[in-house]
């Protein structure tokens, strides 16, 4: 569903299918499907990557969490650079470097049953560059 040779893809928060999406990652739409299955609050339409990336958009419902060190992410926030977006898990060091425990969608990985499957992917990611992070909610 998530596989960046997929046209179309379900998008369960708005309740439609978009299509156009051949050789594009689905990091985004995995993001907000999970929340949307788990009772988080989600937009009404199609987010990018870029938009979520805003900082003045959707704090409504995914409020920026202006942290002083990964130590202060907590589970199930979003990790978001201007093209990727993540589910964090946990914070995980790895010779000195910050990386997080994370899940996302749109792997290019094979699939392999432990790590990627049905190409998303449970691993680690670093944390580096910029990124932000939101902190969703739940809905009432």
């Amino acid at each position: 569903m998530y596989k960046t040779d997929s046209d179309s893809v379900e998008i369960y928060y708005t309740n439609r299918s978009i299509k156009g999406l051949k050789n594009l990652t689905k990091c985004n739409i995995f993001a907000l499907n999970v929340l949307f299955k788990a009772g988080f609050k989600c937009p009404e339409e199609y987010l990018l990557t870029r938009d979520l990336f805003d900082k003045n958009r959707y704090n409504d419902i995914f409020p920026v969490i202006d942290i002083n060190s990964p130590d202060e992410i907590i589970t199930g926030d979003l990790i978001i650079w201007n093209g990727h977006v993540i589910i964090f898990e946990s914070l995980v060091d790895v010779n000195g470097k910050v990386y997080a425990k994370a899940v996302w969608g749109g792997s290019n990985q094979e699939n392999n049953g432990k790590f990627a499957k049905n190409n998303v992917t449970y691993g680690k990611f670093k944390l580096d560059g910029e990124y932000i992070v939101r902190r969703p909610i739940k809905q009432n």
